[in-house]
């Protein structure tokens, strides 16, 4: 819902949201990338370590929301 109102935020814009705010959109795709990888390390350590994997999961989704959110309500 993030993206589909960041994209209608940045329609009639001649930058784009990468070009508008490049170190954030880094940064929120980097957060991505450390959300999607305990994903798949999850299946492979079911130890211990599974805890400290949801840990990552639950805080680089917050991370990510956070960044998207911001790309949405900065202006500069």
């Amino acid at each position: 819902m993030l993206l589909d109102l960041i994209e209608l935020k940045f329609q009639d814009k001649a930058s784009s949201v990468f070009q508008a705010h490049p170190i954030t959109t880094k940064v929120a795709a980097a957060t991505l990338l450390v959300f999607v990888l305990p994903f798949g390390l999850e299946f492979t350590f079911h130890s211990y370590s599974a805890a400290l994997l949801r840990t990552a999961i639950a805080t680089s989704a917050s991370l990510l929301l956070a960044f998207l959110a911001s790309l949405l309500f900065l202006d500069t």
